[in-house]
């Protein structure tokens, strides 16, 4: 529910940002840039941190402790979650404020800023579905 709090409060944020930018210097590319790297962030933690979950569980043969494998169990799901969560933010992030930039008077860098959100995302899926086949 946190989360959930916490992206309304992000994007409440980038809408006050949005305004003062608007009205003092519509011709700003801040919006366009912050676009096109939180995508890019996006990939890296979120992927490597469902990357590295996954190769925790399935590491979990080799430990001969149950108290062990449990742990790496909780770890790994939570690790899991939580990328998971924080590339869906970034990435929801990055495409508000994408069109934010659409809405002033630099419109190209939003448009290639939401291009670039797109072909992560499209890419963050299909190395997912590589690691799941390659890794279990």
């Amino acid at each position: 529910m946190e989360i959930i709090t916490n992206l309304f409060r992000m994007f409440f944020k980038d809408s006050i940002k949005y305004t003062k930018i608007k009205n003092e210097n519509p011709n700003s590319k801040y919006f366009g840039i912050v676009g096109i790297v939180y995508p890019i962030l996006a990939l890296i933690l979120g992927g490597g941190a469902i990357y590295f979950s996954l190769k925790l569980l399935n590491d979990i043969g080799g430990f001969n402790n149950i108290i062990v494998a449990i742990f790496i169990i909780i770890g790994g799901a939570a690790l899991g979650i939580g990328g998971a969560l924080g590339f869906f933010s970034y990435v929801i992030r990055g495409i508000i404020v994408s069109s934010y930039q659409i809405k002033l008077n630099k419109k190209t860098i939003g448009v290639v800023a939401l291009i670039v959100n797109f072909l992560i995302l499209c890419a963050s899926i299909v190395l997912l579905f590589y690691i799941i086949k390659h890794n279990l």
